[in-house]
């Protein structure tokens, strides 16, 4: 009899559920091969291939109105044995979606932020080799990319709503602090150490092929320092812990027929309350195109990244000199872009820079020139 009740149990639930059916699993992605050659004025030249970024990206429909994506990604030619490139979780997330207007997005995710942050990793989609300085993704081994932009939330509400002939966009979310454990023997990794989070959002207008918007977030940073650092400030090591950080945003893209464009501006704050401490940072870029044809791309794009920093210098071991300081990169760029096909899109970037410094004992100033062709592809 207690088979015949366990049996009776499984129909009525299987029935008491009809609506709950599920999607075969999408598995899709993109990435980029380039062979680029580099010169640095009076140092040296580089030539080389490598895998720049491969996206791979698992979704699936759970439910009605549920779905799920995880986004791994791979750059810089990853070998775990040669200890070449990284290998990253970037998305784990599930979604609530109530049409356009509404959606919530639950999990790890790249929250939205300016124009490029959440299409950074579409290499097909983007006319770029090298994209705009922080958004690369392979320079991550080089260059602290998150302090420009948040890389990852936790929760976030967005979608869009009808306005005229226009439509708004809107985006909240939630995440870490940049205060993540990274030493097994002080507890869990990739947990966040304090009880402060990240909290930032979007908000802009679209009509058309017209779109801008500003974009915030703020946080709160314990800035790593050692006992020379205190002994030159003379503060103690509190003064540096939970320092308010922020970040605005702006950006506008457009494109009219043949004509396209795209620019963004980023500034990043720190409000200490230590005088002689200078923290900021700032990046620019602007981008003009022409489509000669439907699937060939010109375009020219200028980037500009300024940054103000603090630096001691010790005479002997009882004195300190505090300096402030700037490290200006300026890089404008030439680049075509050719859609083979709807999924293969070929490109050529050739790009002249100048890192401008007033603390060469850190970066001396210098000149480069880069020059790459690539293929990207959606599989």
């Amino acid at each position: 009899m207690r088979r015949y009740s366990l049996l009776l149990m499984y129909l009525f639930s299987w029935n008491a559920y009809p609506q709950i059916t599920e999607s075969p699993l999408k598995t899709f992605g993109y990435f980029q091969n380039q062979f680029e050659y580099n010169n640095y004025e009076n140092e040296y030249d580089v030539t080389s291939f490598s895998m720049q970024q491969l996206n791979i990206f698992m979704q699936k429909d759970i439910a009605p109105d549920w779905s799920a994506l995880v986004n791994l990604e791979l750059v810089n030619n990853y070998s775990s044995i040669k200890q070449w490139g990284s290998f990253n979780l970037e998305e784990a997330w599930v979604r609530y979606r109530y049409g356009r207007v509404f959606n919530i997005k639950l999990g790890l995710q790249i929250p939205i932020f300016n124009n490029l942050n959440e299409i950074k990793n579409k290499s097909p989609l983007l006319p770029y080799i090298i994209r705009p300085l922080i958004y690369e993704t392979s320079f991550k081994e080089i260059l602290d990319l998150d302090e420009y932009l948040p890389a990852r939330a936790h929760f976030q509400v967005f979608g869009f709503i009808p306005w005229n002939k226009s439509k708004i966009d809107y985006a909240v979310y939630l995440g870490n602090s940049p205060n993540i454990n990274a030493d097994k023997y002080k507890g869990l990794t990739g947990t966040d150490t304090s009880s402060t989070i990240l909290i930032g959002g979007r908000i802009g207008i679209r009509n058309g092929e017209f779109k801008t918007g500003i974009s915030y977030s703020h946080d709160k940073m314990n800035l790593n320092v050692d006992e020379h650092v205190l002994q030159a400030f003379q503060v103690p090591i509190s003064r540096f812990n939970r320092i308010p950080r922020t970040r605005l945003g702006v950006d506008i893209s457009y494109r009219y027929k043949s004509v396209f464009g795209e620019s963004e501006y980023i500034k990043v704050n720190y409000d200490d309350d230590i005088e002689e401490l200078k923290i900021a940072k700032s990046f620019y870029y602007m981008t003009l195109g022409y489509y000669l044809t439907e699937r060939l791309l010109t375009y020219t794009s200028y980037w500009v990244t300024d940054e103000n920093f603090t630096t001691i210098d010790m005479p002997d071991e009882q004195s300190f000199i505090i300096k402030n300081g700037d490290i200006d990169i300026r890089v404008f760029n030439l680049g075509l872009s050719y859609n083979l096909n709807d999924r293969i899109t070929l490109k050529a970037q050739a790009a002249k820079g100048k890192i401008k410094s007033d603390c060469s004992e850190l970066i001396p100033t210098n000149k480069f020139f880069f020059y790459s062709v690539a293929i990207s592809v959606f599989f």
